[in-house]
Parts: C-alpha cells; structure tokens; sequence
C-alpha cells in the first residue's frame, strides 16, 4: 500500500541518515583504526560514542514533552554536523583525547535521532500503515546497506578521506532541511493524564509486570550479544584487510547475504522461535569459527554471525515492539529511554572487556567468546519467558472481565 505523507517523509529523514550512520559505522572506525591497528582505540571510540548515544536519546526523549519530535531530529543533524567538523579540521596530539572529542558529537548524532524518529513513529503509525513504513524502510535499508560501503570505499579510495567528510556533512545538512518537513508530532497531552517525563521514570515505574522486568534482563544480555557480534564483525574485517575497497565489497556481501536471508525467512514459514533459534545457532557456528586466525575462515565467520544476528534480530525486536504498542504514550516514551540506555551499557561492557586485547587470539579472548556463547542460551528464553508471562496476565485479565461480566448479568 502507498505511505501517507506523514511518514513518507520520515522515510526520507531515515534514509538519509542511514546513509551517515553506515558511514560512521564502517569508515570513522577504520579511520581511527587504520593510525595504530589499535584494539584499544577503536574500543575507546565505541565507549565514549554510546555514552553520549544514551545522553542523546535520553535528553531528545525527554524534550518531546515540550516541543515537537523534529527538534531531536535536528540536533542530531547539529550534532553530525559537528563530527565531521572536528573530523576535518581536529588535530590534537593526544590520540585518546581527539577520538573522544570526534565520538562526542557522533554518539549525539545517533541518540538524538533515534529518539525524534521512535517517537514519532509510534504517535503516526497504525496498522497496515505502520506495516507499510517498516516494509519500505527495509527496502531502503537494503539498498543503501549494498551500495553505500561500496561507494564510500571507492570515493575514499579516488579523493581521500577529506572529500567523504566533506559529502557527509553535506548530507547531515540535507538531514537539517528534510527536519522541517517531518510531521510536527508532540507528547504535550500525554503529560497531562500521565504526568511528565521524569515523574514516573524509576525502574520499578517503567517495568512495573513480571513480563517487563523479565524482558528488561533479556535487553542487557540481548545488547551484550548484539553488540559483541557486531564488534567482532568489524575487528574481523579489519585483521582481514586495510583495503578500503576490499572492506567496502566485503560489507556489500554481508548486506547480500542478509537479503538472501530475508527472502527465505519470507517464504519459508515456520514458527518465529525456530527462526531465533536458527539465528543464535547461526551466530554461535560464527563465534566459534572465529578461533581460527585464517583471513578466509574470518570471512566466513562474519557470514555466519550477520545472517544468523539477522534473523535472531528480526523475530526479537518484532515480539519487543508488539509489547510496546500497547502502552500509554508517556509510558512507551519512559520505556523506550530504558531500553536504550540498557543497550548502550551493554554495548559500552563490551567494548570494555575487548578494549584491553591487543589480538583477537589468546585466552582473554576465547574467555569472552565462551561468555557470549553462554549469553546466547539466555537471550531466548528471557525472551520466551517475558512472553509467556504477558499471555498469562492477559489471560487473566479476560477471564477477570468474563467474571465480571456474569456477575453484573
């Protein structure tokens, strides 16, 4: 079905930071990489970033009960605008110190945004619409994960790093100008029934059901595993090759596989937990294959881990939202703020525990891969288990009200 205007629009913004967010994601990384081949610094860049990832989204969730959800929107494009700045035009002595400065406002730009952008879909989205905007969003997403590291590569690899700054903050710019056009969408009302965006925002007010606590734990241990496979996949490349246009293809081939991946996850129908489970057996084949130093056995591992994380991801954040589109407004904004700010310690623990390797060999190392491996287990069955429990509360609630009901009549 065609997208309303509404979210017509948040498609442009998405796509277009997309298009920045894997840039940083792939090449800001290698840039920092390619000075030392440091484990350590790159790890020291992922750190500092998702602590101002969390500060981000938790000041864009926030500010929504007072203005519209474009104005995180647009300090996230601020925010990369001023990473690329500094990218640009930094030059500091200090390693540590530069890479922490440039992280600041690229861990802003991603917080920022995915707070402006969750809550204005959750508020514009309704049924077969919101069907819709994910269906499209993955197409586009599909598309740039293929073509973006390629050109990137080659871009970097024909002008230099200078003239891919330089088109990146050019595009954070165009992200500015889209801002003004996405739907003016506020949580002003909701503040009034349910009080505002700090008053109820412990933990035992955001995660007040046995089902929510349950799927809180399964968020730390789920951010954990997602994040270590992702860092694991980037680490791995770059042992592979320091080759900008080999990584690019590389990364191309891994966004190939997951839309191979998809199309048979779309026609071959069978129960959601299969494909989870399928998924995490995935990843753990990978983790495993990651042992061995061979450059084509690493290769390989980063296949097994992205198409196996892909189809862990996609049954686990789909069950996550489900629960999520039924509570009040402010209670999803909490929610959200919580989840990922859940996520980014787990991402910042990872980081922490890779930062002090100088070699992805060597006990240290395979002690963590058997902790991931172990993680693996729990995710889930958190999952399953939050889900069970919500079942069992609805289904006494039903019963509760059919009760009611023949006691009334």
């Amino acid at each position: 079905m065609p997208l309303p205007t509404a979210l017509r629009r948040v498609l442009w913004m998405s796509s277009t930071f997309l298009i920045v967010s894997t840039y940083m994601g792939i090449f800001v990384n290698l840039y920092i990489w390619q000075k030392h081949a440091s484990i350590a610094e790159v790890c020291w860049y992922n750190i500092v970033m998702f602590a101002a990832w969390g500060v981000g989204f938790t000041l864009g969730a926030s500010s929504v009960t007072r203005y519209a959800t474009r104005l995180p929107m647009r300090l996230s494009a601020f925010s990369g605008m001023a990473a690329f700045m500094l990218l640009l035009t930094l030059h500091i002595p200090n390693d540590y110190l530069w890479i922490a400065m440039v992280a600041v406002p690229a861990g802003l730009f991603g917080g920022f945004y995915y707070a402006g952008q969750n809550l204005t879909i959750t508020r514009l989205g309704q049924g077969e619409e919101f069907s819709a905007f994910y269906f499209y969003q993955n197409l586009v997403n599909q598309v740039i994960g293929l073509v973006n590291p390629i050109v990137s590569a080659l871009l970097i690899h024909w002008f230099g790093y200078t003239s891919s700054f330089v088109l990146m903050f050019l595009l954070v710019c165009v992200m500015f100008g889209i801002s003004f056009t996405v739907p003016k969408i506020t949580y002003q009302t909701a503040v009034k029934t349910e009080g505002s965006f700090y008053h109820h925002i412990r933990w035992r007010e955001v995660f007040p059901t046995p089902s929510l606590r349950v799927m809180h734990a399964g968020l730390f241990v789920g951010g954990v595993f997602f994040q270590f496979q992702a860092a694991l996949a980037l680490f791995l490349t770059f042992s592979v090759t320091g080759n900008k246009v080999f990584i690019g293809v590389l990364s191309m081939g891994y966004t190939l596989a997951c839309v191979v991946g998809l199309r048979i996850y779309q026609r071959v129908h069978v129960d959601k937990k299969l494909w989870m489970n399928i998924g995490v057996a995935m990843t753990v084949v990978g983790f495993l294959l990651a042992i061995f130093p061979n450059y084509t056995t690493r290769i390989v591992s980063n296949f097994f881990t992205t198409v196996g994380m892909f189809y862990f991801g996609s049954v686990w954040n789909g069950q996550q939202y489900a629960m999520f589109s039924a509570l009040t407004p402010m209670h999803s904004a909490r929610l959200f703020t919580w989840r990922e700010n859940t996520f980014n310690v787990a991402r910042i623990a990872v980081y922490g525990a890779l930062f002090p390797l100088h070699q992805l060999t060597g006990i240290p190392f395979y002690t963590i891969l058997a902790v991931m491996i172990v993680s693996s287990v729990f995710v889930p069955y958190l999952q399953t288990k939050s889900l069970s429990l919500a079942l069992a509360a609805r289904q006494r609630q039903i019963q509760a009200g059919l009760t009611e009901h023949i006691h009334q009549t």
